[in-house]
C-alpha cells in the first residue's frame, strides 16, 4: 500500500521532503498547501506536484491523503498538528516540533490518544559529521557548554562541487 502524503508549506523542508518520500518505498508525495499562490505554483512545478491548495484547514482534512508532513514556519506546527491529527492523519512535523514546550506537550498527547504514527524530522540526527562532533563535546573538548551554535557548509547540496556564491 502507498500512503498519499500531503506537504504543508513549500519552504526548505517541502523542498527536501518530497524527494525523500519519493525514494522511500510506500509513500507519495501527491499534494501541496502554502498560503502565497505564487510561491506555491512556483515549488510544485518544480517538485512535479500538481494538486495545490492554499487553504490547510481543508486540505489536512482530504478523504484522498493518508500523511499530512509538515513543512511550515514553527509558530503553525501546534494547530496544524493538532488539526491533522484530528483529522484521522498521520503526521510527520518539521523540527522544532512546537514555538513553546506547553505546545509540544499537547501535541504529543494529541498524537499518542489518536493512535496516529507521528514524528518529529531531525533529519541530521545521525549525521557522522554531527555525531562526531557532539562525542568531542561530550569528552570535553569545550569545557561545559552553555549554549552552543553551529555554522556549517550546505556545498553538499550540490554533490560532487562546492556551493558557488551566486
Amino acid at each position: 500500500m502507498t500512503l498519499r502524503v500531503g506537504i504543508v508549506g513549500v519552504g526548505w523542508g517541502a523542498i527536501v521532503q518530497a524527494p525523500a518520500y519519493r525514494a522511500a518505498q510506500g509513500y507519495e508525495p501527491v499534494a501541496l498547501c502554502a498560503r502565497t499562490p505564487e510561491r506555491l505554483g512556483k515549488v510544485a512545478t518544480r517538485l512535479g506536484i500538481e494538486d495545490t491548495s492554499t487553504d490547510w484547514r481543508s486540505f489536512v482534512r482530504r478523504d484522498d491523503l493518508d500523511l499530512i508532513s509538515i513543512a511550515t514556519p514553527t509558530a503553525l506546527h501546534h494547530e496544524i498538528t493538532l488539526a491533522a491529527l484530528d483529522a484521522g492523519k498521520a503526521v510527520l512535523c518539521e523540527k522544532p516540533l512546537a514555538a513553546d514546550p506547553a505546545q509540544a506537550r499537547e501535541m504529543v498527547a494529541a498524537a499518542q490518544e489518536s493512535g496516529r504514527p507521528t514524528g518529529c524530522c531531525f533529519e541530521n540526527r545521525w549525521n557522522p559529521e554531527w555525531l562526531a562532533i557532539t562525542d568531542r563535546v561530550r569528552d570535553g573538548l569545550l569545557g561545559t557548554p552553555h549554549v552552543a551554535r553551529v555554522s556549517r557548509s550546505a556545498s553538499y547540496w550540490h554533490p560532487g562541487r562546492p556551493l558557488q556564491a551566486a
